[in-house]
């Protein structure tokens, strides 16, 4: 999100109700509650960013205009919804050391911010594992060495 804006883009996004003031705060120009929404009621997007797969990925594609791009993190794309006039791809993160400068660059400038949770020491790791999979954590989780 904060990429988003950075580079000019108006960001929809959703969250719960208790993360909307999180949303904000990264500069979301619409957040929205996730259980109240009806985003098929607003106008198609550009670009839709899927991190969560299944019935997600599947109506993600009513939410983007005829020229506009499906990108999912979690899972392929599942060709049985395809729609046609719509790019869709998969991204995986693969190391890339300019990438992690320029974030870096970033970062140091204060145009986004990393929003840490908690720090947790390294012997603690297989905790942040499972915090990690309760699928409640704002930010990042990050281990000390």
């Amino acid at each position: 999100m904060q990429f988003a804006k950075h580079a000019g883009a108006h960001v929809t996004a959703t969250a719960s109700a208790r993360n909307l003031d999180f949303l904000r705060r990264l500069g979301v120009d619409e957040p929205l509650d996730r259980a109240e929404a009806d985003l098929s009621a607003g106008e198609p997007h550009d670009l839709v960013l899927d991190t969560v797969g299944g019935a997600v990925q599947r109506s993600s594609w009513a939410l983007v205009r005829p020229g506009g791009t499906l990108i999912t993190l979690p899972e392929p794309v599942d060709e049985a919804y395809r729609v046609p006039g719509i790019a869709a791809r998969r991204v995986i993160v693969a190391p890339d050391g300019a990438a992690l400068g320029e974030i870096g660059a970033l970062i140091d400038r204060g145009a986004v911010h990393v929003e840490v949770q908690e720090v947790l020491p390294l012997r603690e790791a297989a905790e942040a594992h499972r915090i990690s999979r309760q699928g409640r954590v704002r930010g990042k989780l990050v281990l000390s060495v």
